[in-house]
């Protein structure tokens, strides 16, 4: 298998990135108007608070989506949530509909931290994993694919 496109690895990892609020809570109707709630806002600052540490992995990220060309994305998802977030006192799964976090975070990674269009996400996955303290993260792999590959068969 080849590890490469156009001379870059494939595919490319980044972790312990902000998670989201989920897309429920993205905007609120104020004067017949759409706008970001507080809680979006507390995430863009959260996501520009993470491009500060992280100057190093900002540059690999860019440089991994320069020039992307006819590649689409495939993005892997992993929310690290505090464990009573997502499971319960009897052991079952909390309501918390994780898929709706991706709308925020797929916005932010396009337009921030790529800096292209969130139409090149063409798949994914995502899952979630409790972690006992802290306040979550999100750890995501980016997979380079041509667009063609979508309509074959693997």
């Amino acid at each position: 298998m080849n590890n490469n496109v156009n001379g870059r690895p494939k595919c490319l990892a980044i972790d312990r990135f902000p998670v989201p609020p989920s897309v429920n809570t993205l905007y609120a109707h104020v004067n017949g108007r759409m706008i970001k709630t507080r809680a979006y806002r507390k995430y863009e600052q959260d996501v520009f608070r993470w491009l500060n540490v992280e100057v190093e992995q900002i540059k690999q990220i860019r440089s991994f989506f320069k020039d992307i060309g006819s590649y689409v994305v495939h993005v892997d998802t992993m929310f690290h949530m505090q464990k009573g977030r997502i499971i319960c006192k009897n052991g079952k799964p909390k309501r918390n509909d994780t898929s709706n976090r991706l709308k925020a975070l797929h916005d932010v990674l396009s337009s921030i931290i790529i800096g292209i269009d969130d139409s090149y996400f063409w798949s994914g996955t995502f899952s979630k994993c409790p972690v006992q303290s802290g306040d979550g993260h999100v750890d995501i792999v980016f997979w380079l694919r041509e667009i063609e590959s979508y309509g074959k068969l693997n």
